[in-house]
């Protein structure tokens, strides 16, 4: 196994390209690893349970080659690990006490197309703040230098391969083709994206060229809003086109009910579609219900760092390779976390940062940090945070121009229906705050949205002004795939939001009055008070309700405040306490919150996973 495909199943760990996806249970890498003789370049540690995906090996008897080291101190105990290959046990391995090649053969019997999820399970872990290695607090179980699937015997590092005849493990590859009437969906979020860091939402910089010429293909709803400023609820309402309080997903812990009807994957699935789901989201698969209805879902996450979109794109370009069920359309839902802190805009990308250069130490540029210490009063330091993410936009769009090159080469995109979407956007002081969850403010709710229509289906692409949410994307698919596509007679009940098939294929920039609501719940944390704040949007004038009276700082505010969008679009100066728009604002979140309690569903909690809990604690969700 020689050059190409020799390098679609190696990771080095080393910043360089990797054919091996890293799944739950790794930390970053680290670009240097030890001194002297032992230093090593590009190593990653793993947490009790590891998880890493690949693509069907083109030869025969595979098996896992690595060079690990586990977790060594005084008294230390054996380490060994089960390996689980697509949840068939394979076998527990020990591990020796220095670097050494670990070994794990992959059985023919139990490799699957087109991705395969190997699962390590570590005997025992520790912390080595608590046996004497220094400050880490991490819960580490081994430190890997280098892994690759290879035929069973070829050296991992040097030497030269067996001969072995290459010998296809399933049917030939042939990439998947449109099916005639069945549009594929692709459903691209990408985290923390506000509306006006893109160009065609009216961003002043570059940072969006790829979306920008997209947008010239797709009808964009320019006036878009999120269900709730943070990604927890807001991707539940997405998929599932209901309020928060319908879903009953508002905090860390909440799970999606099992009577929840309204769910996208599952009502595709119904239709006779292909589901697969690709996440880069701490929260995707810690049990909280967003994997339902989906035949395929894999995490590409780190236990400490976000991961590149460049990477949850290899799992689509191998599920378009390799389809696994070629006879029926498909429902991709790819979530992206590029923009979301922290922020490490690279290359090309850092040129915006480089740009407005700041005054603080590099390492205090997280709006975490800001939010904690109270940075941020030197406009000079929140331009440079604020060009940092934008290089980070820059990266997702980049990303996404990518996505769609890799449609367009198989064939897929004229026919596909494809909506661009985000979960929330971002805090840069507007309102003396940073990060994203803990206000309503348009900086949070408004998103972009842009929906592609298949070709076949005569839509222009436009731009309207029409009240629009996230919400739609449920219904606005189903819609478009069409009411006889086996959904049952029940299609579109259930649902918050609207389609917006109609506003589309008839360019129409008026619609019946819309009341458009949000909301956010997050507990108290070491940065800021516990908010629980209700918003609604009537056209022009906005109204945020906060029943305790209190900011995210713990100042007081009034419960309701109205603003006047239209003249106030930066919502800098409520409208007078009294007055007539405030009372009907009173009367709007007076009525979602009846709503609220008499349609929500019975709480649904479980205890949170020690990783997603570390991970929420990194980012402020909890304490």
């Amino acid at each position: 196994m020689t050059g190409a495909r020799s390098a679609a199943f190696r990771r080095d760990f080393d910043d360089g390209p990797a054919g091996l996806q890293l799944g739950p249970g790794w930390y970053r890498p680290e670009p240097i690893w030890g001194s002297g003789s032992r230093q090593r370049r590009g190593v990653a540690y793993t947490d009790r349970i590891a998880e890493i995906y690949f693509a069907v090996p083109p030869f025969p008897h595979p098996e896992l080659a690595a060079l690990v080291l586990p977790l060594i101190y005084p008294k230390a105990p054996p380490q060994a690990v089960t390996a689980v290959l697509n949840q068939h046990e394979i076998g527990t391995f020990p591990v020796p006490a220095d670097w050494s090649e670990l070994r794990i053969p992959l059985p023919a019997s139990a490799l699957v197309s087109p991705v395969n999820a190997l699962v390590l399970r570590f005997a025992r872990v520790a912390r080595p703040a608590d046996v004497g290695l220094g400050k880490d607090v991490r819960t580490l179980a081994a430190l890997f230098d280098s892994m690759a699937v290879v035929p069973r015997g070829e050296p991992l590092e040097g030497g030269e391969a067996p001969a072995a005849p290459v010998a296809a493990t399933s049917s030939p590859i042939a990439p998947r083709r449109p099916l005639a009437g069945r549009p594929d969906v692709f459903l691209y979020l990408i985290d923390t994206l506000r509306a006006d860091s893109v160009g065609v939402d009216g961003s002043a910089l570059p940072t969006t060229p790829r979306i920008d010429a997209f947008s010239r293909d797709a009808v964009v709803f320019d006036q878009a809003r999120s269900a709730a400023s943070w990604t927890l609820p807001a991707v539940f309402s997405i998929l599932s086109g209901r309020y928060p309080f319908h879903h009953g997903v508002h905090l860390p812990g909440d799970r999606l009910p099992r009577s929840n009807g309204a769910w996208l994957p599952v009502l595709l699935e119904r239709a006779g579609y292909e589901t697969l789901g690709i996440s880069q989201w701490l929260l995707g698969g810690d049990g909280f219900g967003i994997s339902r209805g989906f035949e395929s879902f894999f995490l590409n996450i780190y236990s400490n760092a976000k991961m590149p979109s460049a990477d949850a794109r290899w799992f689509l370009a191998e599920n378009l390779r390799r389809p696994r069920r070629p006879e029926r359309p498909l429902f991709c839902f790819l979530h992206t976390v590029d923009p979301h802190a922290e922020y490490e805009p690279r290359g090309e990308d850092r040129r915006f940062a480089d740009a407005r250069p700041g005054k603080l130490a590099p390492e205090l540029y997280n709006p975490q940090i800001f939010l904690a210490r109270g940075l941020g009063k030197d406009p000079a330091d929140v331009a440079h945070l604020r060009a940092l993410y934008e290089g980070e936009v820059h990266a997702a769009d980049r990303e996404f121009g990518r996505f769609v090159d890799l449609l367009k080469a198989q064939g897929l995109y004229d026919e596909s229906l494809i909506v661009l979407v985000a979960d929330h956007g971002e805090e840069f002081g507007e309102h003396g705050a940073f990060d994203h969850g803990r206000t309503l403010f348009d900086e949070l709710l408004r998103v972009p949205l842009l929906v592609k229509f298949p070709r076949s289906m005569g839509i222009a692409p436009r731009r309207l002004t029409v009240p629009a949410s996230n919400l739609d994307v449920a219904p606005t698919v189903l819609a478009a795939i069409g009411r006889g596509s086996g959904i049952g007679s029940g299609f579109g009940s259930g649902f918050d939001g609207e389609s917006l098939v109609e506003a589309a294929r008839g360019g129409r920039n008026t619609a019946a009055p819309r009341t458009l609501y949000s909301e956010t719940k997050v507990e108290p944390s070491l940065e800021s008070q516990g908010v629980d704040l209700e918003a609604v949007i009537l056209g022009g004038l906005k109204c945020i309700g906060d029943p305790a009276g209190k900011d995210q700082f713990g100042k007081p505010v009034a419960a309701v405040r109205a603003y006047d969008l239209r003249a106030d679009p930066g919502e800098r100066s409520p409208l007078p306490a009294g007055g007539r728009e405030q009372a009907r604002c009173a009367a709007e979140l007076a009525r979602f919150a009846a709503r609220a309690r008499a349609e929500a569903p019975a709480p649904f909690r479980l205890p949170l996973s020690d990783e997603a809990t570390a991970r929420l604690r990194a980012l402020g969700y909890v304490r």
